[in-house]
């Protein structure tokens, strides 16, 4: 299944008119972080694509500097575009702790398998060549405990009401 998924998102990768050396990443929902550093302009897409292997939530965030932005396409099709952050200029490399900090830009989507998911660079820092973003996918559709709580509190009651319906005896 993912070999077939991987399959259709390399052809929809090439109809896309991506370069012939882009990479093809599949996010997995296992929380990976791929972090992506390459030398850019304004406006250049990032040579890898990006594809949903399941159902899942998408995180990206910028690294180390202050300023990268980024436009955000799902099947070529625009979603949105991250924001810059103020922030005090701290130098942070590690992507989860970026992402969780609120100071540099992020964003989060939400995507079906199959998605190809792209970047496009909308601004990078004076004096700087390269644009870094880290991407990674998450496994959609967790309940939250109030949804399995009510789901056991169903179970329990249709339980209940089973166990306390009368039989009747044949005369």
């Amino acid at each position: 299944m993912k070999n077939l998924l991987a399959g259709c998102a390399a052809v929809a990768a090439l109809s896309m008119g991506a370069s012939a050396q882009a990479a093809v990443i599949g996010l997995d929902g296992s929380g990976t972080w791929h972090v992506q550093d390459q030398i850019m302009n304004v406006g250049d897409t990032y040579n890898d694509i990006f594809v949903a292997l399941s159902d899942l939530t998408v995180r990206f965030t910028d690294l180390y500097v202050q300023g990268d932005t980024y436009s955000i396409y799902v099947n070529g099709a625009f979603q949105f575009t991250s924001v810059d952050q103020p922030h005090d200029g701290t130098f942070i490399s590690d992507p989860q702790t970026a992402f969780d900090s609120g100071k540099y830009s992020f964003g989060t989507l939400s995507v079906l398998a199959g998605d190809v998911i792209s970047f496009t660079a909308n601004t990078i820092p004076q004096g700087y060549s390269d644009g870094t973003l880290a991407v990674s996918g998450f496994a959609a559709g967790v309940p939250e405990p109030a949804t399995w709580a009510l789901m056991i509190g169903g179970f329990g009651l249709a339980g209940v009401s089973l166990r306390r319906r009368a039989t009747r005896v044949a005369a």
